[in-house]
């Protein structure tokens, strides 16, 4: 089958022009490669040509001019390696080619396409995407458009703390390799124009900043926690009382919650208590500091009880954070104190 990639869809006796060939059965060809055609019956030669471009797409009409604007600029810079590789890279647009890709597109030898992708990427016409190489133009596209929905997600959820990596990936990168999508999120960060937190990502610049509802019922939540010391009541509790004193819902006061906890004002636990920071750092703080007037720090569930001034109910949830978090360490049914700096928490 051939596609006239022109206007008219014909060429004339004796004219030249852009055309698609697709064959009932593989071909092997390099770039260059001169070819005839010829009619099944009767047969006779109807014309020849050069092959340009191994492996394109379908081509569809409405991309035809840009179709022949690639196919002209490869004819124009033949046997001029680098160039080629830019333009199909180029052409390629947020997919990207591999390696592989690129080889197979202009029939180089590995070493010969090794030697031109290393050369354009130090000149900064194209990047590396962890093995994937993509044009300057679209990477910065694909990063301009990353901070664009990041910033329209803020607008739509100003306190929630970031959006998923995966939601991102599948709004901006849906036509992009994965490998992409990371080295997009890399260089951003390493820019410091986004932040990105295990699986959640936000911009730098994001401030949440409430209303004065929200701001009553986030001085409400952290108000029970630093007043309730050691024995606070369950988080479903908390919000809800929180959420009814200050007229707001209890998705909100989650979203406060987390907030909380990306300030570092609160800790989580366990699923059903949290604390306030400097709660727990004075909590630390204590253990450490009998263990070093006793010279013992072997520490057991009763006698951390009393230090804590708590029930069992407290004491061992908080005895296994304290495990998580390398303050203590499990030895049978008691534990040695560990004297490391207090962790930096970044809670789930």
């Amino acid at each position: 089958r051939i596609q006239i990639l022109n206007a008219v869809d014909e060429i004339n006796s004796g004219e030249a022009d852009f055309a698609q060939i697709r064959l009932e059965v593989p071909v092997t060809a390099v770039p260059g490669e001169r070819f005839i055609i010829r009619s099944y019956s009767p047969q006779a030669t109807i014309a020849g040509g050069k092959v340009i471009d191994l492996l394109a797409a379908k081509h569809r009409s409405r991309d035809r001019e840009s179709v022949r604007g690639v196919l002209g600029d490869l004819l124009l810079v033949e046997g001029d390696h680098n160039r080629t590789i830019q333009i199909l890279v180029s052409a390629a647009a947020t997919a990207g080619m591999s390696f592989s890709q690129v080889q197979t597109r202009t029939g180089l030898r590995s070493d010969a396409v090794r030697t031109a992708i290393d050369q354009m990427v130090g000149e900064g016409l194209i990047i590396d995407a962890k093995g994937i190489f993509i044009a300057k133009k679209h990477f910065g596209d694909l990063s301009q458009s990353l901070k664009e929905n990041l910033n329209l997600f803020h607008k739509a959820e100003p306190l929630a703390r970031g959006i998923s990596r995966e939601k991102l990936r599948e709004a901006v990168f849906s036509l992009s390799r994965p490998e992409i999508f990371d080295a997009v999120i890399d260089f951003l960060a390493a820019a410091g124009e986004i932040q990105v937190d295990k699986d959640i990502i936000r911009l730098a610049s994001h401030r949440s900043d409430l209303s004065p509802e929200l701001a009553a019922l986030r001085d409400r939540i952290l108000d029970h926690y630093s007043n309730a010391r050691l024995e606070v009541k369950k988080l479903d509790e908390i919000l809800t009382d929180a959420a009814a004193a200050t007229a707001n819902s209890q998705q909100e006061a989650r979203k406060i919650l987390q907030m909380s906890l990306d300030s570092n004002e609160l800790v989580k636990v366990t699923d059903e208590f949290y604390f306030a920071s400097n709660v727990i750092d004075d909590l630390i703080a204590r253990i450490r500091q009998m263990a070093a007037e006793s010279g013992d720090r072997v520490i057991d569930v009763p006698k951390f009880k009393e230090i804590a001034g708590v029930s069992r109910k407290y004491a061992i949830p908080l005895l296994e954070y304290f495990d998580r978090e390398h303050v203590t360490a499990r030895v049978g049914d008691k534990r040695v104190i560990l004297y490391a700096q207090i962790p930096d928490r970044k809670m789930e």
